[in-house]
């Protein structure tokens, strides 16, 4: 045999519609990469495939349904799967030498494994918009590598683990829209991160001092909590990075401070149904990023490889109804101070500004 030969490799497997998963599959023996995306199939997955020996599978946005292995251990290295938006029900699998794992917008249920720290190789982790209850287990301290995790949109409850120091690669949390009890760890705010999303929850006491080393925070939602206090000066002077802040719904009172002036990102400033009182800050008008439109950086919704950082989600209230923005909120601007005690005129520096939302 000519020692130049190189076997046939197929990196990239697409159908366009089908109604299952091609039995044919089965007998592919180098496929590393399936992508069966919004295809239409509405049938369960079938056992065989869980035996490929794939680095990348994405079955996401089709009907598929029935439960999944409990427990599976993938061979060694880069592997990504992604079965979010589906009818998928049962309890959260144990998959071991995953690295990206999206369950997201299914109807799993139960609560999150005690042992979820065992699944070592994680890096991203969304199981948002399921069915999940109990509380987060302490062991997720134990993901060393994780960067991103999502289980916003579940049933979970009770108070948000403490042990936060080691996840130094952690740079998205998101909690947002479950029962959530208590404070913010003082360790959560030790880990430099992009965006802590915690809103919609029911969480309480003041806004901690630790929460300032957020040096290099881009969204933070605390909206529809019960945090009470005033809104600390220190989030216009230490976080300069700012883009997104929704205090929105809470207990906070006191006036707007002015070091929110010198957020020069800053495009969404929500501090609407609080117990604000004071006059609005003219300054505010001298927020640059809502003087200005960015231009979306939209990638195609079929690349292959890792889906990359956090798109980021937040519901705002635009003319009187609730929107959830997602993949178009950096190009939202909109600055809303209603359902306070504010007193006086509008500056006109403030109608000055070109608040946009599509």
């Amino acid at each position: 045999m000519d020692s130049s030969f190189q076997p046939l490799v197929y990196p990239y497997f697409q159908l366009l519609c089908i109604s299952q998963v091609p039995n044919w599959l089965r007998t592919q023996k180098r496929l590393n990469t399936i992508v069966l995306k919004n295809v239409g199939i509405s049938d369960t997955i079938p056992e065989w495939l869980w035996k490929l020996d794939f680095s990348w599978l994405d079955l996401s946005k089709n009907q598929l349904y029935g439960k999944l292995p409990n427990s599976l251990s993938f061979s060694p290295g880069a592997v990504v799967v992604d079965l979010s938006f589906n009818r998928l029900v049962g309890r959260f699998p144990l998959w071991f030498n995953v690295i990206e794992l999206f369950l997201g917008n299914n109807l799993f249920s139960g609560p999150i494994p005690l042992n979820i720290g065992e699944l070592s190789s994680l890096e991203i982790l969304d199981i948002s918009g399921n069915l999940l209850n109990g509380s987060i287990p302490s062991s997720i301290s134990k993901l060393k590598d994780l960067n991103e995790i999502d289980l916003s949109n579940n049933h979970l409850s009770g108070k948000i683990p403490k042990n936060w120091n080691d996840l130094h690669h952690l740079d998205t949390i998101d909690l947002s829209k479950n029962k959530l009890s208590g404070g913010i760890p003082s360790s959560m705010c030790s880990i430099s991160l992009f965006n802590l999303i915690l809103g919609d929850n029911n969480l309480s006491g003041k806004l901690s001092q630790s929460l300032q080393n957020y040096t290099e925070l881009h969204s933070l939602d605390l909206g529809n909590n019960r945090f009470s206090g005033e809104i600390p000066k220190w989030i216009g002077e230490k976080m300069s990075s700012l883009r997104q802040l929704r205090l929105r719904g809470n207990m906070l009172t006191g006036d707007i401070p002015e070091q929110l002036c010198g957020l020069s990102y800053l495009h969404i400033l929500d501090l609407a149904l609080n117990n604000l009182s004071g006059s609005i800050p003219q300054c505010l008008g001298n927020l640059t990023a809502l003087h200005s439109v960015t231009l979306l950086n939209i990638e195609s919704d079929d690349n292959i490889g890792g889906r990359g950082s956090y798109s980021g989600r937040m519901e705002l209230v635009v003319k009187g109804q609730y929107m959830e923005f997602d993949s178009i909120l950096p190009i939202v601007n909109l600055i809303d101070l209603s359902s306070n005690n504010i007193w006086g005129e509008i500056p006109e520096e403030i109608t000055n500004l070109r608040p946009w939302v599509p």
